[in-house]
């Protein structure tokens, strides 16, 4: 279980509580109201951004990034944005200890290929499939 913390408006979700910053704190199952900080979040956090054009020139000034990567690390005044941010950010902490590593970095260059990886795995996860995951695969 989770909750969705905006200003003054709560939501439950899945098991990651996302903040209006977008950092992401696992909420344990016995105490709801103690939470810890994961310092993997998978998004940065880049400037505010009111319309194309300003979105453009952010795109522009971190142009070693994927311009999709950009948008979905940018923060925008849209109920539709923060969604699509809180479910990358949910899917990527129940499948991060399946993906490569440096998979931030590939992100960030191959936003739509390294998303379409993560909700495969996540479908796998899902489906109950056996996969192993990267740390049981190094032998850490």
């Amino acid at each position: 279980m989770s909750i969705n913390i905006r200003k003054s408006n709560c939501q439950k979700r899945d098991e990651i509580l996302i903040f209006e910053d977008y950092k992401t704190f696992p909420v344990s199952d016995t105490e709801e109201g103690k939470a810890r900080i994961i310092k993997d979040s998978l998004l940065e956090k880049f400037d505010t951004v009111k319309n194309d054009e300003e979105l453009q020139l952010l795109q522009n000034r971190y142009n070693q990034f994927d311009k999709l990567y950009v948008k979905y690390s940018c923060t925008y005044d849209s109920d539709s944005h923060r969604e699509i941010q809180e479910s990358i950010e949910i899917i990527y902490q129940k499948v991060k200890n399946y993906l490569d590593r440096g998979f931030k970095k590939k992100f960030q260059k191959n936003f739509s290929e390294r998303l379409w990886e993560m909700y495969l795995i996540n479908f796998f996860i899902e489906k109950k499939f056996d996969i192993e995951d990267r740390i049981a695969d190094s032998g850490l």
